[in-house]
């Protein structure tokens, strides 16, 4: 197996954590900017510590922090429509839409900007990557829905944000050798804006307050921050390590098995045979990657 595949495979493992935790917060109502802002600070300090230990800080420069600010925010603002999105939709909707539709555009830009060719085995498995999470998606499914049309809404510009986010990263994976100081400073700018909005939807009133100080909350940012920061360095290593776009975002985006498992689990969203049959056909997509 190449290391470009175990940093993915990894990365997918902790993604799908962070997007449980994600359900978490939005089942007790926390605001969107103030969990992923939070969770994005915790990372930044581990991150800034492995750089220390690993990388030091002589590869600083500006074009590294404007690539990693324009990352930060639209990350953050991905990660806030897709947590927005699970108040009105199950998230047995919400996470197969954004990964058919993100891996999608993703695709799009690695073939036009980043001049990538992939082989016939590599477009199957994307195809099927693609396609996966759609078999979650039925007329029962969408009779359960809170809002439809709004929760569709959001968690669609969600996968197109993250799409550009992602084709952020890989940019900066080629231009800049230092990927921890990159992955630290990019969870650095998605911290202060997730504490601009949080600040603003307070005046809104738009969210139930939670103190910072709240012991659940607290620990919840904590497990957040951690998988965060390896979730996102592990795919920008995976990219760096010589991963294609495309391939290494599809492998990522199969995360969505864990936190639809986990709600079905604790939260008991609908489980049926076809969901099983997702799970298999997710594990051989990753095997056609290899």
């Amino acid at each position: 197996m190449e290391l470009w595949l175990i940093f993915a495979l990894i990365s997918l493992f902790a993604a799908g954590i962070q997007a449980f935790i994600q359900k978490i917060g939005a089942v007790r109502h926390y605001s969107s900017s103030l969990l992923n802002g939070y969770s994005a600070g915790i990372s930044a300090i581990f991150g800034f510590l492995a750089v220390f230990i690993f990388e030091g800080f002589a590869d600083w420069s500006w074009l590294l922090l404007l690539v990693a600010f324009f990352s930060g925010i639209l990350s953050l603002l991905s990660a806030n429509l897709r947590m927005d999105s699970l108040r009105y939709i199950d998230t047995t909707i919400s996470l197969p839409i954004h990964k058919f539709i993100s891996p999608l555009f993703v695709l799009i830009i690695g073939i036009l900007i980043f001049n990538e060719s992939l082989t016939e085995t590599e477009w199957i498995g994307i195809i099927l990557g693609m396609l996966i999470p759609l078999l979650l998606i039925n007329h029962a499914e969408n009779l359960r829905q809170t809002n439809l049309a709004k929760g569709v809404w959001l968690i669609t510009f969600s996968g197109f944000l993250s799409a550009l986010a992602f084709a952020v990263n890989k940019e900066g994976t080629e231009l800049f050798t230092s990927i921890l100081l990159f992955v630290a400073i990019v969870q650095t700018f998605m911290a202060i804006a997730g504490a601009f909005l949080y600040r603003r939807s307070r005046f809104k009133n738009i969210h139930t307050y939670t103190p910072l100080s709240d012991p659940k909350l607290l620990k919840l940012v904590f497990i957040s921050g951690f998988v965060q920061f390896f979730s996102f360095a592990c795919a920008m290593l995976a990219l760096a390590y010589g991963g294609a776009l495309a391939i290494v975002y599809t492998i990522r985006s199969l995360y969505i098995v864990i936190p639809i498992v986990l709600s079905i689990i604790f939260y008991h969203e609908h489980w049926n045979t076809k969901k099983i049959l997702v799970i298999i056909l997710s594990i051989l997509v990753i095997t056609l990657m290899q």
